[in-house]
């Protein structure tokens, strides 16, 4: 009877010691997740402001194309495109 006891105990033990293991696992894989997340998003958030920044100067770049059409009279814009 003593020995069934001592597996018992050693069985509710390990068990024990298990989930407190898978706990902290789950804690710790959460916590890993939100820091990758994060930076991530910022990541995401510059590379489209530096998309808009490009748009915003390729089309600057365009309208000054199309005024120094119309001030030295280039009718062809279509042979620049």
């Amino acid at each position: 009877m003593k020995y069934f006891l001592f597996k018992l105990l050693i069985g509710i033990y390990i068990l024990i010691l298990f989930i407190v293991i898978l706990f902290i696992s789950i804690a710790s894989i959460i916590i890993l997740s939100i820091n990758f997340i994060n930076p991530i998003k910022e990541l995401k958030n510059t590379a489209t402001e530096i998309v808009n920044s490009v748009n915003i100067q390729n089309q600057k770049v365009s309208e000054t194309v199309d005024n120094l059409d119309n001030m030295y009279g280039f009718k062809n814009k279509s042979a620049r495109k």
